[in-house]
C-alpha cells in the first residue's frame, strides 16, 4: 500500500460515518450549537420578563413618586457638589418639587388618606415647611454665604419626608389603591407634566396650585366610600 493510500485509509478509520452518510464526529458539535442557541433564547426571554416586571412596577402610583424622589436627590447632589450653573439646577429642582407637591396633594393623598390619616396629614404639613424653605433658597444667590446652608436644610427636610413616605405610607397606599394604582399613576403623570411647565413661581405663588391644594381632605371611613374617594381623585 502506498503512503497516500495508507493516509486515506487512516483518515477513513478516524472519521467513521453513520448509516446515512453523515460524519458522526460532527453530531456533538451540532448538538452543542443547538444547546447554546436554546440557552441564548431562554436568557433573552428571561431578560424580557424581568424588564416587563420592572416596567409594571414603575407604572404604580408610588413607583412614579419614588422615581421623582430619585431625580430630586440627584439635583440636590449637583447643587452640593458645586454645579457650574447652579441657577439652572435650582430652577429645575424648584419646578420638579412644586409639581410633585401638587400631584400628591391633589391626587395621591386624597386617594389614600383613609389608609393612613395621620401620615397623610403630616405629609401636608411637611409640604408647607418645604415650600417655605424652597422659597428662601430660590431667593438666595449662589454666591451668598447662606446658599449652601439653605440647600442642605431643604435637602434634609425633603429626605426626611421621602423616607417616611417610602417606608411607612407607600406600602399602605398601594394596598389601599389595589387595581386602581396604575390609573392613579397615569393621572398623576399627566398632571405632573402639565404643572412642571408652569414653573415654581406660579405653582407656589399666591393662589397657585401647590397652595390651593395644601389643605388635607377628611378621610372616609367605609371601604365603599374610600373606593369612591379614590375614583374621584383619579378623575380629578
Amino acid at each position: 500500500m502506498s503512503n497516500t493510500q495508507h493516509e486515506t485509509h487512516e483518515t477513513a478509520k478516524a472519521s467513521p460515518k453513520s448509516s446515512n452518510g453523515h460524519n458522526k464526529s460532527a453530531e456533538p458539535s451540532i448538538l452543542q450549537e443547538a444547546a447554546v442557541g436554546l440557552f441564548d433564547t431562554v436568557k433573552r426571554a428571561t431578560h424580557s420578563i424581568l424588564h416587563l416586571g420592572d416596567k409594571l412596577a414603575e407604572s404604580t402610583a408610588t413607583g412614579l413618586l419614588e422615581d421623582q424622589h430619585t431625580e430630586v436627590k440627584a439635583l440636590f447632589a449637583q447643587l452640593e457638589k458645586g454645579h457650574a450653573n447652579p441657577r439652572s439646577v435650582m430652577t429645575k429642582l424648584a419646578d420638579s418639587l412644586a409639581a410633585h407637591m401638587v400631584i400628591e396633594q391633589e391626587i395621591f393623598y386624597p386617594a389614600v388618606i383613609a389608609a393612613s390619616p395621620d401620615l397623610v396629614r403630616e405629609s401636608y404639613e411637611e409640604h408647607a415647611i418645604a415650600r417655605f424653605a424652597l422659597k428662601r433658597l430660590m431667593s438666595t444667590r449662589p454666591t451668598d454665604p447662606s446658599f449652601k446652608a439653605r440647600v442642605t436644610a431643604l435637602r434634609e427636610l425633603i429626605e426626611h419626608h421621602v423616607d417616611e413616605e417610602e417606608d411607612d405610607l407607600f406600602p399602605k397606599a398601594e394596598k389601599a389603591l389595589g387595581d386602581e394604582s396604575p390609573k392613579v399613576y397615569a393621572h398623576m403623570k399627566s398632571v405632573f407634566d402639565q404643572k412642571v411647565k408652569l414653573g415654581f413661581a406660579k405653582l407656589v405663588g399666591k393662589g397657585g396650585d401647590a397652595v390651593r391644594s395644601a389643605k388635607p381632605p377628611q378621610p372616609k371611613a367605609s371601604s365603599k366610600k374610600t373606593r369612591q374617594q379614590t375614583k374621584t381623585a383619579i378623575s380629578g
